[in-house]
């Protein structure tokens, strides 16, 4: 049986003596010739002892990533909330089931009949089947919203309709009809990193809100726009002006399909303009009315309505043409952007669209329990594993480091391991778009290690790879919970450990 926490490192050619030691409670063996464990030795109790973990959880592991020994492993039995650090399992499993070519699909189709003056007595349909990079400006080889549009509406001309008597519909049933999991928190929702599912996603389902700041501290904010219009939200504003340079510190309120936003908090003073983004109420619902005004500013009337498909009596029941095909990126290249970045939207969408193909209905549910099956086929303990989500929003999530590190030595052996190991935010390189090309530039780590961040309330995660001194990929991960202090500390300690990783000598 596994001690709870050790180290174990050394050549098998040599026989080393071991030396044990117990300190607060844990168990570490190691090499008294290999200075760096030493140093990873005194820093933990340290560590622990400071009033920042008093009451907190803290646990670590570190793998030889290509044959799964174990080098570090601390505190590795504790189930703790991994916050962004869960996306490494959700695309993990996404890119070998579904493969890193896997691509989504958008339809535009219509039901009716073109007459010969160029009238469609019919429905024009936007058909969704999950894509959440759907008019994302983050992609090179995608059109932006505005392009998109332009983009549908031109194939509409060239399809030989100028007019429309019907409506405009948004098609989301590809996925169920829950977008977020039940236990949500209440500030989270209304906010962009909060966006809930849809099979019928738009923008990444989000919109950008702009303000003026009044000239003090404590003045009411002005809204000046949304970005795109979105002219049926009402929003009940309590913003008001905070110090200048304290930064975003506010936010909006509201559940999916609610169009009353409320606002609260503050954003700074001394600036022109300060601009936060909200989650779309109806992702499928702005899809058809952006749309619409497309096509109506453009000079094709439409006598209908923007809707959604709930809306209809029965226009599934009419055969559909196809009019254009909208593809995704490659799973990869989403992924890419998934991690580096850390987007919830895509998470979640992901999580849900296995569901989608291997259970049969695109529900939290069934992606839960295509993941936890992902776990068993590659022999990972479910003990301490606890799933909610796909992106680590959830506080209701648990994993240990001991599988949330296996996870990553076990794709090391994947056929998709070079875009999985791509996406990772890269350490030190301010060349790189993800979360720690701020750290040490100059240390062992430094474009040399890949770690995934994650962060909630009181969470603060890390996992990754790293290759020490001899040349041997590690993969690790650590996870503080329930800390009472700066996020930045669990930073630097964990930035410490890492180098250290790097500078091991087996």
């Amino acid at each position: 049986m596994k001690p709870k926490n050790r180290i174990l490192a050394g050549n098998s050619l040599l026989i080393y003596f071991i030396v044990f030691i117990d300190l607060l409670a844990i168990n570490i063996f190691a090499l008294p010739a290999n200075l760096k464990l030493q140093k990873i030795q005194k820093l933990v109790p340290e560590f622990e002892k400071d009033s920042l973990m008093l009451h907190g959880q803290w646990s670590m592991t570190a793998l030889d990533a290509k044959s799964g020994k174990i080098l570090i492993s601390m505190n590795d039995e504790k189930s703790l909330a991994p916050a962004s650090c869960l996306k490494l399992v959700t695309t993990a499993a996404a890119l070998c089931l579904l493969g890193e070519n896997f691509q989504f699909e958008t339809r535009l189709e219509y039901v009716g009949q073109i007459t010969l003056d160029k009238v469609l007595n019919g429905h024009l349909f936007i058909t969704g089947t999950g894509d959440p990079t759907l008019g994302s400006s983050r992609f090179d080889s995608l059109k932006n919203l505005p392009d998109l549009l332009q983009m549908w509406t031109d194939s509409v001309k060239m399809h030989g309709i100028t007019r429309i008597n019907g409506n405009v519909i948004g098609d989301d049933r590809y996925f169920d009809d829950f977008p977020i999991p039940e236990n949500w928190n209440w500030i989270d929702m209304g906010n962009y990193y909060a966006a809930g599912t849809s099979g019928l996603c738009i923008n990444e389902n989000s919109f950008k809100l702009i303000f003026k700041p009044g000239p003090k501290v404590g003045d009411p904010v002005e809204i000046i726009k949304t970005d795109p219009e979105m002219p049926d939200i009402r929003f009940l504003n309590r913003l008001k002006t905070g110090p200048a340079g304290s930064g975003d510190n506010a936010y909006l309120y509201a559940a999916p399909d609610q169009w009353t936003f409320y606002l609260n908090g503050t954003i700074p003073a001394g600036v022109p303009e300060f601009s936060i983004r909200g989650a779309l109420p109806n992702p499928a619902r702005v899809a058809a009315q952006l749309f619409y005004q497309q096509l109506q500013s453009s000079g094709i009337q439409v006598s209908g309505r923007p809707s959604v498909i709930s809306d209809e009596i029965s226009p599934e029941n009419e055969p559909r043409n196809l009019i254009s095909k909208t593809l995704s990126p490659s799973l990869k290249d989403i992924i890419y952007w998934l991690n580096k970045k850390s987007i919830n939207l895509y998470a979640e969408q992901l999580f849900k669209t296995l569901g989608r193909q291997f259970r049969g209905v695109a529900s939290y549910e069934n992606g839960r329990a295509v993941v936890t099956e992902f776990f068993k086929q590659n022999g990972i303990p479910l003990d301490g594993f606890f799933l909610e989500d796909g992106s680590g929003l959830s506080h209701y999530n648990g994993i240990t480091t001991f599988q949330l590190a296996n996870v990553l030595s076990i794709m090391t052996q994947k056929d998709c391991f070079s875009g999985y190991y791509d996406s990772f935010p890269i350490v030190g390189d301010p060349k790189d778009p993800g979360t720690v090309h701020h750290w040490n530039q100059q240390s062992s780590a430094a474009k040399n290690a890949r770690v995934k961040t994650g962060s909630i309330l009181r969470v603060r995660s890390h996992a990754g790879y790293v290759t020490d001194k001899s040349g041997r990929l590690i993969s690790f991960a650590m996870i503080a919970n329930d800390y009472d202090g700066s996020s930045r500390k669990i930073d630097r300690f964990h930035e410490k450990l890492i180098i250290l990783l790097a500078q091991l000598n087996r």
